[in-house]
């Protein structure tokens, strides 16, 4: 067990990786639109999981620290807790493999939250490296999105 007990996202050691191939689209919103990795980061891990929709991690990109999640963090533990495998058991949040594989979970499923922003909302705009930087609704088009899907029912 860890000094951090449950709550293995606040570990200032832990770190989160998005994929290198989608670098460029973390820098995009983190400098022209002022949002921040580990905000793009939940928003597709959130994403993923509505879809249950998770790809491994091809290289490791950008970096940051799970305690940038912040508040945030409530969100990822959310989507750990209703896993159908991972939330069994609430005695595992102690466990550093299991933390581990956890922060895997969500990476996939970031990762997985990425592409279908990339297939579903950016493709015009997205090469398959770089966003249209002449382009500026990527905001709005992903804030139409998230409506979107927020509205559908489920079954």
């Amino acid at each position: 067990m860890n000094d951090y007990g449950y709550d293995f996202l606040a570990n200032p050691t832990k770190s989160i990786f998005v994929d290198k191939e989608y670098d460029n689209i973390y820098i995009y919103f983190r400098d022209r639109l002022n949002i921040k990795y580990n905000e793009l980061f939940v928003l597709n891990a959130s994403i993923g999981n509505k879809n249950n929709f998770k790809i491994p991690l091809k290289k490791r990109g950008k970096e940051f620290k799970s305690t940038y999640f912040g508040k945030l963090r409530y969100s990822m533990y959310s989507i750990i807790l209703n896993h159908n495998e991972y939330g069994k058991n609430i005695e595992k949040f102690k466990d550093v493999d299991f933390q581990n594989s956890s922060i895997n979970l969500l990476q996939d499923l970031a990762n997985g939250g990425m592409k279908i922003l990339c297939d579903k909302v950016f493709l015009h705009n997205w090469d398959g490296v770089e966003l249209d930087t002449s382009y500026d609704e990527y905001l709005i088009d992903v804030l139409t999105y998230s409506i979107e899907e927020a509205e559908k029912v489920p079954f």
